[in-house]
C-alpha cells in the first residue's frame, strides 16, 4: 500500500518526466481510485463489496 507512493519518484526520474507531470503521478499514486481503491479496502480487511459498488456507480454516473 504504501510501495506505489515510495515508487513514483523513482519512476518519474527514470522517464526523465516534467515536474507537472511528475507531481500528477504522485497524486494519483498518494490518492487511489478505481481498482488500486478496492485492493487496499480488501488488504485493510474493510468492505470489499461496498468499495466495488461504490466504483461501478461512479463509472456508470460519468
Amino acid at each position: 500500500m504504501v510501495g506505489i507512493p515510495l515508487l513514483t519518484p523513482w519512476l518519474t526520474r527514470a522517464f526523465d518526466l516534467p515536474p507537472e507531470i511528475a507531481v500528477g503521478f504522485f497524486l494519483l499514486a498518494a490518492l487511489p481510485g478505481g481498482s488500486m481503491s478496492n485492493v487496499y479496502t480488501c488488504q485493510a480487511n474493510g468492505n470489499t463489496a461496498l468499495s466495488i459498488a461504490l466504483t461501478q456507480r461512479k463509472a456508470v454516473t460519468k
